[in-house]
């Protein structure tokens, strides 16, 4: 339920604040559950984040429209920029076709979601403080006092991160970077190797001299580490004028002190490689260090404490402060789980980080369990829903080794709870479930442990599903499927019999009824090492 003018209701059971993707989805989807809720957001519409950043106005998540598959579910792990809902037709690709889209179709895509699918934010609505009174919040707007019993962030990281230089205050940030600013025969240095750096140099190679791009470490390559938000490939060609010598560099460095030199800057830098010190004249510095969260509307008392050099909460499992009980985040502001693993930061991971936060939130405003459905323990009803996931699912694909799909053994009924879309670090941390027998299907880029398969994995990894095996809490072992280019595994190559014989050798463990499971392990040549640490 959403109440859309704050002067008629004063308190609610949920306030969200920020109407970015996160904000939007989690409202969708708490509205589904019946929860009261009310979203406030400063700016006239929604979106306002994306109408300045990124800065030269290409995303970074991919829009894969043609996909060779009719499965809407299956093709959201290449589509990275909708939002879920029930339309079909309200899908990012409506407004652009290209694979790297326009930061401006991202906001009309939020703002048609915002208007289709009913959210009706509370616009022109400024938060300037924010207090835990007992057990509610207090939030002090122009437009009045909020209270809720629980509060969910979706601020987004709305601040440039400052590192400690002597002399930054001297520097632009990305922040507040004007593209049209004169750049011709500039020397300009670059402080940062992430997209943003690397994007902000592309756009100025044309018309600067030198253009140096500098940060303590090497550089990192999105197609090396599997994290989309290391250095994209459509951000990475300024890397190629440094190896051809066309007046870019990528160097390893620390920036000591920055100071004027006349109308130029004067740059200390320490070099990684061998602490020597040397001094570089340039006509422009830019600090491309990255965002952070501003804490600056919260009393002291209900400040949530930050990790990561204060860039960011530090949450639980389930997305809540760890000092501050009942306040959430979402959006980019849940990246600090699994951080800089899978796609938190981005769309096509907030989604379900989102999706996951309401069923969660849900179960501690009604007292109802996370939502759950029975599998019998048999091979036929266990196997046919992983294989189904495996197959089609979106959630586990797109955060891999973050959410899992667990399948929770009941001894009672002998037979199988399946939860969709669960934080791997609930499982192992909750009281409700770290001491249960359980299976975890998740999608990974590790390689098994098991010395005898770790072998025929690349080295380099590609995404894959695996088995993760627990009886009373305790890791018994686990099964990787082979790779599989095309990422389908079907059950016509052979290779889902290794599936099949964990599932056997798991069930026996557990005394669970095996019969028919049994039957088909009779049919498949036998695999070893699968639950060797059992």
């Amino acid at each position: 339920m959403h109440t859309e003018n704050a002067s008629h209701s004063r308190h609610y059971r949920v306030v969200i604040v920020g109407a970015g993707p996160g904000g939007l989805q989690l409202a969708y989807f708490l509205g589904r559950a019946g929860i009261e809720y009310i979203l406030v957001e400063r700016a006239p519409s929604a979106g306002s984040f994306f109408e300045r950043f990124p800065i030269h106005r290409t995303l970074l998540s991919i829009n894969k429209v043609n996909t060779g598959f009719t499965d809407a579910t299956k093709n959201l792990r290449w589509d990275w920029n909708s939002l879920l809902s029930d339309d079909p037709a309200l899908r990012f690709s409506e407004h652009d076709g290209s694979f790297f889209p326009a930061a401006d179709s991202l906001v009309r895509h939020l703002r048609e979601f915002c208007s289709r699918a009913g959210i009706n934010p509370l616009f022109n609505c400024n938060v300037s403080d924010i207090a835990k009174v007992r057990d509610q919040f207090q939030l002090t707007t122009q437009q009045g006092m909020l209270r809720c019993d629980f509060l969910v962030m979706a601020t987004g990281t709305s601040l440039p991160y400052i590192p400690a230089i002597d002399g930054a205050e001297l520097a632009e940030t990305y922040f507040d970077l004007d593209p049209t600013q004169e750049s011709v025969n500039k020397d300009i240095l670059i402080v940062g190797k992430g997209n943003a750096a690397l994007e902000t140099a592309w756009a100025l190679l044309p018309d600067a001299a030198y253009i140096h791009v500098i940060s303590p470490k090497v550089l990192k390559m999105a197609w090396r580490s599997h994290f989309p938000g290391d250095v994209r490939q459509v951000n990475s060609p300024f890397v190629e004028t440094f190896f051809l010598k066309q007046q870019g560099a990528v160097l390893n460095g620390t920036i000591c002190k920055i100071e004027r030199s006349g109308q130029r800057f004067q740059v200390t830098i320490r070099w990684s490689e061998n602490a020597a010190v040397v001094t570089h004249i340039y006509d422009r510095v830019i600090l491309c260090t990255g965002f952070r969260f501003d804490t600056s509307v919260f009393e002291p008392h209900s400040t949530p404490k930050l990790m990561d050099n204060g860039k960011l909460p530090d949450l639980t499992p389930s997305w809540e402060s760890v000092n501050i009980p009942g306040l959430f985040f979402c959006g980019a502001l849940m990246q600090a789980n699994g951080y800089k693993k899978s796609a938190a930061p981005f769309v096509h991971g907030i989604r379900y980080n989102c999706l996951t936060l309401s069923r969660l939130l849900s179960s501690r405003v009604t007292g109802c369990d996370y939502p759950w459905t029975t599998v019998e323990s048999t091979a036929g009803a266990l196997f046919a829903r992983i294989d189904e996931r495996v197959r089609v699912a979106s959630s586990i694909w797109n955060m891999y080794d973050s959410l899992c799909d667990a399948f929770i053994y009941s001894p009672e009924s002998e037979t199988f709870r399946h939860l969709e879309d669960v934080p791997i670090e609930i499982l192992s941390l909750s009281p409700q479930y770290k001491s249960t027998c359980r299976i975890e299907l998740r999608f990974t880029y590790t390689r098994p442990e098991d010395p005898t398969e770790r072998i025929k994995f690349t080295p380099s990894g590609l995404l894959h599903p695996a088995l993760v095996f627990f009886c009373a809490g305790r890791f018994v072992g686990e099964c990787h499927m082979y790779e599989d280019v095309y990422a389908e595994w079907k059950a016509a190559d052979g290779l889902r019999g290794k599936f099949t014989e964990a599932l056997a050798d798991y069930l026996e463990k557990l005394g669970a009824p095996t019969t028919d499971l049994l039957e088909v392990r009779a049919s498949i040549a036998p695999v070893s090492g699968d639950l060797s640490a059992a």
